[in-house]
């Protein structure tokens, strides 16, 4: 992995967990509030991050539609995404429910904003509306860097050299994450690899027909 890959890739992984932690202590009767500066600056910070993962991922050249993206990931990390992705949405869902206005303060009071519509509250209940915000931004912000993370990794794997990725025999073995085939066509167009030896049964056409049309 290149290291500003492995930058975009780790970066996506520290604001991801920060955002998980977030979301998960709002659960939790720790008796603390979310301040709106750590939910904003980690919701904002999703913008670079997914945005540099997408910008690799092009350029590297790699599939970027999901059900690519989910073929070239080992089982047991599908799982793990499977399974991550169902909290989180549930997370999401949990911050709406019995939220019936976003808190906000006027006159040194503290009122829940329903369209415009103020309804007085006491601390307890402002507390609790702001920490339903901070779950659900952070829940959103915690799926968008899982997809980073992923794109990061799926542009890495499409960056992998002819040498690195030879078989014994000399031939050119696809990666199995994050492969782009035609990179893999450009390294044996240029003579350093003499035959693409794909690792999945569903390359094996391609493979086949890329040895015919070779010079």
């Amino acid at each position: 992995m290149s290291a500003d890959r492995s930058i975009t890739f780790w970066c996506a992984v520290v604001v991801g967990s920060a955002c998980a932690f977030v979301a998960v202590s709002t659960f939790l009767p720790l008796g603390w509030v979310v301040p709106e500066g750590i939910t904003f600056s980690l919701f904002l910070l999703i913008f670079p991050v997914f945005g540099f993962a997408v910008v690799r991922e092009s350029r590297s050249g790699t599939p970027t539609k999901p059900a690519d993206l989910l073929r070239r990931v080992p089982h047991p990390a599908k799982v793990a995404l499977g399974v991550a992705w169902v909290v989180l949405w549930l997370s999401t869902m949990s911050s709406f429910l019995g939220l019936s206005g976003q808190p906000t303060t006027e006159n040194g009071r503290l009122y829940l904003n329903n369209h415009g519509d103020l309804t007085e509250v006491d601390q307890q209940t402002y507390d609790e509306a702001q920490n339903r915000g901070a779950r659900g931004f952070t829940s959103v912000a915690a799926a968008f860097c899982m997809a980073a993370a992923v794109r990061s990794g799926n542009a890495a794997g499409g960056s992998l050299g002819c040498a690195s990725s030879s078989g014994s025999d000399g031939s050119a073995v696809a990666p199995r994450f994050g492969s782009s085939l035609s990179a893999q066509i450009a390294c044996e167009s240029s003579g350093t690899a003499r035959r693409i030896v794909p690792t999945r049964p569903s390359l094996t056409a391609e493979a086949g027909s890329i040895d015919r049309d070779l010079p």
